[in-house]
């Protein structure tokens, strides 16, 4: 992955280390330049090729056509929260913001309840704790 315009000298030699990892890894090159007309996404994805030019085989960017697909659960969230109209006079942005910071609390919340009880099955399974795991 890289930013800018145009492919770079160098993202091949980047791309190919990649190779040694994952034989046929995606290279995406992010456009940061803002284009207000432009309604599409400004990234572009591109595999690789082995060519053979001029009686060289060589690896070369070949773009790569996409589209994108969203479940509808993903499509009735996304419209429900650019629908949120303020009921108290606050600001949506407020209001989502509140909503989000309520999440992260309800996750954390739910995070630390899950250490505490991975903790406790650790430490009756080490026979630790008064408790013992019956299984059924």
């Amino acid at each position: 992955m890289a930013t800018g315009s145009d492919i770079q000298n160098n993202d091949m030699q980047i791309h190919k280390a990649l190779m040694d990892i994952n034989e046929s890894p995606i290279y995406v090159l992010l456009n940061p330049a803002i284009n207000r007309a432009q309604k599409d996404l400004l990234d572009t994805f591109f595999e690789s090729e082995l060519h053979v030019i001029d009686g060289v085989s060589s690896v070369i960017f070949v773009r790569s056509a996409y589209t994108i697909e969203t479940l509808e659960a993903e499509r009735i969230s996304k419209d429900h929260v650019a629908h949120i109209k303020p009921s108290d006079g606050s600001s949506a942005a407020t209001q989502l913001a509140a909503h989000l910071t309520r999440m992260h609390s309800a996750i954390k919340m739910l995070n630390s309840h899950i250490k505490a009880l991975h903790n406790l099955l650790s430490a009756i399974q080490k026979g630790e704790s008064p408790y013992e795991l019956l299984y059924c």
